[in-house]
């Protein structure tokens, strides 16, 4: 059986194993395993509206939607994790575990923001938590997972 790989098992495997590769390989499955997510929501909405109203929808205009959501949720992910990753850095708060809470205001934003803008909410939260676990004190692994859950848990079977 063959299907997409899902984003945390990746990194689980590839952070958590002895399992050893070419740091290409392992760039390259991280990279597909993220993105593979928001591609499917996005063709999966185009198909339903395609199913909803038949003819409606503009083959040529098919291609630039699915640039423009993931335009959009690229810039809104780079963003608004740049925008937390300066803030964790400046302000400095008072308890480690309200950085778990601040993390999830950024997750929700991202989807957020790149969703009303008609773009990719799932690659704006991957995007995010993927600058945003360069921040001082953020586990890399911990938050891209917890960023992919987040997205996951605002749009349930979406995946």
């Amino acid at each position: 059986m063959v299907s997409s790989t899902d984003a945390a098992a990746v990194f689980s495997v590839l952070r958590g194993s002895r399992l050893h590769l070419r740091q290409r390989v392992g760039a390259t499955l991280e990279v597909e395993s993220g993105i593979n997510d928001p591609m499917a929501v996005i063709l999966t909405t185009i198909l339903t509206m395609n199913l909803l109203a038949p003819g409606s929808l503009r083959p040529w205009a098919v291609p630039l939607d699915v640039m423009r959501e993931l335009a959009i949720g690229l810039a809104a992910g780079s963003a608004i994790g740049t925008g937390g990753r300066e803030l964790i850095r400046r302000v400095p708060l008072p308890a480690s575990g309200l950085y778990r809470a601040l993390n999830l205001s950024f997750a929700s934003l991202a989807f957020a923001v790149a969703t009303l803008a008609h773009g990719s909410g799932f690659l704006s939260v991957y995007t995010a938590g993927l600058v945003l676990a360069g921040a001082p004190g953020a586990g890399h692994i911990f938050t891209v997972v917890f960023f992919i859950v987040v997205a996951n848990a605002l749009v349930p079977g979406a995946t």
